[in-house]
């Protein structure tokens, strides 16, 4: 206990002797995000592409549904081998219903990667350039800081750079 204390009190003392020459600013990360050209359009297509496979989720249920109900009005006019057999159409439809959505998913998750792993890029770049010409030692998410200053703030020109 007593070295945990004493590596804490020599990390801390460190840390206060280098803040003194370290500079750090931090970014509102999302709003130079939306900064990004192309990012309004990405961000439709994303949502157009999850409609999309919502739809079709959708109507698939929809079916099932359709299905399901004839079956259940049908019941009692039914033979057991007739019943055994809609039953495994009505699993069968079921299982395919969550194949297409664990699948839309998937599709939807690799779209958008697709679609903002690009901006993101883009995005890394021009805060990278500002810490460099700004010589800041650390660029952080404004979310981490419970308070900063606003001179710290280096979201405007990162914006400014991505609109060059």
């Amino acid at each position: 206990m007593k070295k945990l204390l004493a590596t804490a009190v020599i990390l801390t003392f460190t840390l206060a002797a280098y803040s003194q020459s370290m500079r750090i600013a931090y970014i509102d990360s999302d709003s130079a995000l939306k900064a990004v050209s192309g990012y309004e359009q990405n961000i439709a297509s994303v949502e157009s592409f999850s409609e999309e496979v919502q739809n079709e989720v959708e109507a698939l249920g929809k079916q099932f549904e359709s299905k399901l109900a004839e079956y259940q009005n049908a019941y009692g006019r039914l033979s057991e081998q007739e019943r055994q057999t809609n039953e495994q159409a009505l699993a069968k439809m079921e299982e395919s219903i969550r194949t297409k959505q664990e699948n839309g998913q998937k599709q939807l998750q690799e779209k958008q990667q697709e679609l903002m792993e690009p901006l993101y890029k883009r995005l890394d770049e021009a805060i990278s350039a500002v810490a460099e010409n700004g010589e800041y030692d650390f660029v952080v998410g404004q979310d981490v800081f419970l308070y900063a200053k606003i001179e710290h703030d280096i979201t405007a020109q990162v914006i400014a750079l991505l609109k060059k």
